[in-house]
């Protein structure tokens, strides 16, 4: 009973896409994309460039000069809540939604 609610929560999660990508460099937010919108963002930092791009509404890291490129073989991401990481370079690629244009006034 419990595995199949794990399994259920899980699938609804990974269900909900996302709607922006928010991108921080240690914790501090640096940029945000729309999912929406097509777009490539190359991101110099002290400890190297991530190059992450929207594309037909998924994220992915496109290049990075980190030595263990997990970044760049985490995939294309677009639910909410996703996220992809670099590590070396301190940078965290975050789905998210934007519900401000939602909220009441």
């Amino acid at each position: 009973m419990i595995a199949a609610a794990s399994i259920f929560a899980l699938m609804l999660m990974n269900s909900n896409a996302g709607t922006q990508v928010s991108i921080f460099y240690k914790d501090k937010l640096i940029y945000t994309m729309k999912l929406s919108e097509n777009e490539t963002k190359r991101i110099e930092l002290d400890e190297g460039y991530n190059e992450i791009e929207v594309k037909n509404g998924k994220v992915f890291v496109k290049s990075a000069d980190c030595k263990n490129q997990v970044c760049v073989n985490s995939g294309k991401k677009s639910a909410a809540g996703s996220t992809i990481i670099c590590a070396p370079h301190r940078l965290t690629v975050k789905i998210e939604i934007d519900d401000s244009k939602d909220a009441d006034v």
